[in-house]
């Protein structure tokens, strides 16, 4: 009993940490801690409370749900001005009227995303999708290009940090991204779709779990880092179905409407008791 008090102490200090959409800025090389940043938010061990905690719950995804509603009416009415996605795509010197995918990284980036899409800029600009980036520090090259493939053109650009992430997924029509509980809480408060590839080697692996609640709830897909090669075709048909995104658009809006409160108090007595809701993913 002891421990599981001091268990829900480390989870509330994680839920009142999760205040704004963080200003992804990336230290280190991806691998060197969890690229969601959450050890900086509870603590310096390699495993703090609340990771440990959502692996043990299982595919239920503790984190994705105890992390999932951020701020007050005051950040509510903030993101609301950045859902105009017309003037978000003006703001990011994006077409308005051309399709956007925003891969996020992180809290450090990750590698293998921005390889993953660098690889594929002709394929995006055939298909007419602007790319929005956030590659984390000192990942690769910085700033905006004109793509070009079979006579059809969009523009792919690359930043290393940006302050501007509701700005960026209000921008976005589908965002490819980890799987931690902060990126996690933003998709929903933003209500933007997603394709979530989880960092294979996050402690206790709880991106995993993470992810596995959000596609159970219907939020977006899951794509294993092991499967990239099946990304791409992933993405491009999530981006060329609008009524699948409406649905997953409708989905995150009911999560973040939810009894915040009251899901908490479950998950904590699900994990004080020793249980923890299964779920499965839907793996694309």
């Amino acid at each position: 009993r002891p421990q599981a008090q001091a268990q829900a102490r480390q989870i509330r200090l994680r839920v009142g940490g999760a205040r704004q959409p963080r200003h992804h800025q990336h230290k280190g090389r991806e691998g060197r801690r969890d690229p969601q940043g959450l050890q900086t938010d509870i603590g310096k061990h390699r495993a703090p409370a609340a990771e440990r905690i959502a692996g043990r719950a299982g595919a239920g995804g503790v984190e994705a749900r105890i992390g999932r509603r951020i701020g007050g009416e005051g950040d509510r009415q903030g993101h609301a001005a950045s859902r105009d996605q017309t003037a978000a795509r003006l703001a990011l010197k994006l077409d308005p009227g051309r399709p956007v995918l925003a891969i996020l990284g992180g809290s450090q980036g990750a590698a293998p995303l921005n390889a993953w899409v660098r690889q594929r800029l002709t394929a995006f600009a055939a298909a007419g999708v602007q790319i929005y980036c956030v590659t984390g520090m000192d990942k690769g090259w910085d700033g905006a290009t004109v793509a070009k493939s079979e006579g059809a053109e969009a523009r792919m650009t690359f930043v290393s940090f940006s302050d501007r992430i509701p700005e960026v997924m209000a921008a976005a029509d589908l965002v490819v991204t980890r799987a931690g509980a902060g990126t996690l809480a933003e998709l929903v408060r933003c209500g933007t779709p997603a394709v979530l590839v989880p960092f294979p080697h996050a402690a206790d692996d709880h991106q995993a779990a993470n992810a596995a609640y959000f596609a159970e709830q219907g939020g977006g897909l899951v794509v294993p880092e092991s499967s990239l090669a099946d990304l791409e075709r992933v993405v491009l048909r999530v981006l060329g179905d609008s009524r699948q995104r409406d649905a997953f658009r409708a989905n995150l809006r009911r999560m973040d409407e939810e009894d915040n409160l009251g899901s908490l108090l479950r998950d904590l007595e699900d994990v004080i008791v020793g249980g923890g809701r299964k779920a499965v993913p839907a793996v694309a």
